[in-house]
């Protein structure tokens, strides 16, 4: 439960931070480049599980862990967001950050800090025209999360079923974590030249069809290419997922609305195993997936908003 909450916290606060040290016209590719990390993980987990399984899990759990010490690399080289320094009326600090991502800000310069007052409060993400946006944001968040992971809580059973053992299942996800890395390059490419929604839309697409055949494949050889499929076009759209998830807001709620679609995520990820139910005897089988990170599209909410640009710095 703990991690859980850690987890979750990390995951708000990433996106959010890493778009405020970014130009605007960088942020679409970019913030896809960091979503990258989550299959990386993946395989990284699937090896320390090899490696480190006859030592029993509690070896392996420690060893995973060990990846939390990145945070001291994180303090010691990632600065502190300029939004955020500039709220603060903390100027010579935010300016100082700003020439070191490069930017050319002369002595003395004074940041307009726009609605200040606004900062941290759920209650604006319900007033006016934020609360369409708002609730639009909340049922995409829900049901791409859905979908995803629901699958991904069932997918053991149904591996096991096909008469693929614990060794060949774990194979099984890092091969569609390795097709993830292309469907998030792709969708960085692309959203950087179309725009999100121009990437975003037809990726949804793609990947609930790659769901449908999924489903009703009668072969090894379909389940995995069908399994791909919905690896590369899902990640991948959830990558600009990612990048439009910021973007929605005014600078000063971006990081209270990126928390309300992360509450949106696990909401979904705590009903899903819900959704189904396994074959008799097989309830002790279970792989690891990330209750953060998943989403196939269960709806095809599309989004009407004003451009980023239109949201301030």
């Amino acid at each position: 439960m703990l991690s859980g909450l850690a987890l979750a916290g990390i995951y708000t606060v990433a996106f959010p931070y890493f778009l405020e040290l970014l130009p605007s016209r960088m942020r679409g590719r970019a913030a896809v480049y960091l979503s990258i990390g989550w299959p990386i993980g993946v395989l990284a987990a699937v090896g320390v599980t090899q490696l480190l399984a006859g030592l029993g899990w509690h070896v392996v759990a420690i060893v995973s862990a060990l990846a939390g010490l990145w945070v001291f690399a994180i303090r010691a080289w990632v600065p502190e967001s300029p939004y955020w320094l500039a709220a603060q009326n903390r100027h010579d600090d935010a300016a100082a950050v700003l020439r070191r991502l490069g930017v050319d800000v002369p002595d003395g310069t004074r940041f307009a800090v726009v609605a200040p007052e606004r900062t941290g409060r759920p209650v604006e993400l319900l007033r006016g025209r934020m609360l369409r946006i708002t609730v639009l944001m909340l049922v995409v968040n829900f049901t791409f999360n859905w979908g995803y992971w629901g699958l991904q809580t069932w997918l053991p059973t149904l591996l096991q079923d096909k008469g693929l053992s614990m060794l060949a299942s774990l194979g099984f996800v890092a091969l569609s974590a390795l097709f993830m890395i292309p469907g998030y390059v792709s969708a960085s490419l692309l959203t950087g030249r179309f725009g999100r929604k121009k990437v975003f839309l037809p990726y949804v697409a793609l990947a609930a069809i790659s769901g449908i055949f999924f489903a009703y494949s009668s072969s090894m050889t379909e389940l995995y290419v069908a399994n791909f499929a919905l690896a590369f076009f899902s990640l991948g759209a959830w990558g600009v997922w990612n990048t439009w998830n910021g973007e929605f807001f005014p600078t000063a709620l971006r990081g209270t609305g990126y928390s309300w679609a992360t509450a949106a995520q696990l909401v979904a990820t705590s009903l899903a195993p819900l959704g189904g139910r396994p074959s008799p005897g097989s309830g002790d089988r279970v792989l690891h997936d990330d209750p953060v990170h998943h989403g196939l599209p269960g709806g095809g909410t599309a989004l009407r908003r004003p451009a980023a640009g239109d949201r301030g710095p």
